[in-house]
């Protein structure tokens, strides 16, 4: 026969580590993994997700109380982020706007580096998002020099080559996009 202990309350370590989490993603505390749970549904290019940062300790358990400033960044370099920087105390919640249909990710990471001696928190990234183009809005020209460069101001890149001679032809290449610089695949 075994002996029951008295009742207990376990309670989070010191803070080690940010998380994030996207839509669709629920926390798993004292795990040994990535401290997350659950299948990312893609989204579409411009609409608002609101993904969760957190602060934990090194099993990924909630740390209240424990503050950190940091900063959110995006492998989509056209992605709004709001807000982007805060200092994160427990929990918050943020909005993510991707513009680049792509296979996107967020990042936390301590907005500035600590002294060796201070406190220190790991950086962490987001699961990957599929963010897909919208619904087809426009036509986009390149001239030779220039490529698409999907949810950028203009979508596309590079310049223009600046001599073209008369009589030789002149290649062109159209794209269908969306509303924000993506190409439309199937069209």
């Amino acid at each position: 026969a075994g002996t029951v202990s008295s009742t207990f309350t376990m309670v989070a370590s010191n803070p080690t580590r940010l998380r994030v989490l996207v839509p669709n993603e629920t926390p798993v505390a004292g795990s040994n993994a990535n401290g997350r749970a659950g299948t990312v549904a893609a989204v579409p290019a411009g609409s608002t997700m609101t993904a969760t940062v957190q602060i934990t300790d090194s099993f990924w358990n909630l740390t209240p109380g424990a503050s950190q400033q940091i900063r959110l960044t995006s492998s989509d370099p056209y992605a709004v982020i709001t807000p982007s920087t805060f200092t994160l105390v427990g929990s918050q919640l943020v909005d993510v706007v991707f513009r680049r249909a792509a296979f996107n990710t967020v990042r936390a990471e301590m907005l500035t580096v600590p002294a060796p001696w201070g406190p220190s928190v790991v950086t962490d990234t987001s699961t990957v998002i599929q963010v897909t183009a919208g619904l087809p809005k426009n036509l986009l020209t390149l001239l030779p020099g220039e490529s698409f460069d999907p949810g950028s101001p203009s979508g596309k890149a590079g310049t223009p080559v600046a001599n073209t001679l008369a009589g030789l032809p002149l290649i062109v290449r159209v794209g269908i996009v969306d509303q924000f610089l993506n190409l439309v695949t199937g069209r």
